[in-house]
């Protein structure tokens, strides 16, 4: 009889044990799938809180009513960026859900702001030393302004591999390599202006560049004012994303111009912890052709 009890005890303790091991597998098996389920739980709740501080502030713009919006900053930061008129949030997630190192448009086809894509013709030839090393005697030339101070573009072509490779922007009938060209893929800055150089047109007639930023206005009453994006940066084991909520210009069918502006006086950064989005119209300043309205963003 003690055998057989001893037996039984043994059976329960090994039985406990198996269940033990297959409940420790299952947790270490299923743990990254729920902590990729709640990333992506947290990931849809901002993307919603976007759009409702949005149409909060939207709502405020147009009747003067102040809104106040839950934030969830559990897992999250939250920042009023007035330099670049708009708000961010900003999390961390397992799961990569936008895919892109650069800003991408969420709610639209484009950005509030995007570089310009600049065509230099440099189809005219021009035969004076350079006086760039390695390079032919003979460019394609151009020309352009920028911020007001006229510049030769000009295209040249490797001696050795016979390539039109490099393109330069100068003044004053001199060229410094390092500071006044780039080959595709680098870029000049000029008069605080960086120029990248994206593409060459074959035998250097043409140059592909990207300017600086530029605005780009909405249609008002069709498209949207605030524009939501976002961008990932991978971690070693998890993405940073950010989203953006940026307000543009937008402009009525009489030409007229409608400005959304954010400003914030206190507490503009949280995170870790819940908060409230207090949103208030200051100010509307209305022209014959411009209506500016200032709303001022507190967290709470």
């Amino acid at each position: 009889m003690v055998r057989v009890a001893q037996t039984g005890i043994l059976g329960i303790v090994i039985l406990t044990a198996i269940l033990l091991v297959i409940v420790s597998v299952t947790f270490l098996w299923g743990q990254p799938l729920i902590q990729k389920n709640v990333d992506r739980a947290n990931i849809n709740l901002i993307m919603d809180k976007m759009d409702e501080i949005n149409d909060a502030v939207l709502y405020t713009a147009s009747t003067g009513s102040n809104s106040i919006v839950d934030l969830d900053l559990s897992a999250s930061s939250f920042v009023v960026d007035t330099d670049n008129n708009r708000v961010v949030y900003e999390t961390y997630s397992t799961v990569p859900i936008i895919a892109s190192t650069q800003e991408v448009p969420v709610n639209y086809y484009e950005l509030a702001e995007e570089r310009e894509t600049i065509t230099y013709n440099t189809s005219s030839t021009y035969n004076v030393d350079p006086q760039v090393t390695g390079y032919e005697l003979i460019t394609h030339h151009g020309n352009t302004t920028i911020d007001s101070v006229f510049y030769n573009v000009t295209v040249h072509e490797n001696t050795g591999t016979n390539e039109w490779e490099l393109v330069c922007f100068w003044k004053d009938y001199t060229i410094k390599e390092a500071a006044d060209c780039a080959m595709i893929g680098e870029a000049v800055t000029k008069q605080g202006v960086s120029i990248d150089v994206i593409g060459i047109i074959t035998a250097g007639e043409g140059v592909y560049a990207l300017g600086d930023y530029v605005e780009n206005f909405g249609v008002l009453g069709s498209e949207p004012s605030g524009i939501i994006s976002a961008q990932s940066l991978s971690l070693r084991d998890k993405e940073k994303v950010t989203f953006y909520l940026t307000y543009r210009t937008m402009i009525s069918s009489y030409d007229e111009e409608y400005k959304i502006i954010i400003d914030c006086a206190d507490n503009c950064v949280a995170s870790n912890v819940d908060k409230k989005l207090l949103i208030s119209r200051t100010n509307v300043v209305m022209s014959s052709d411009q209506v500016t309205t200032y709303i001022n963003l507190e967290v709470q």
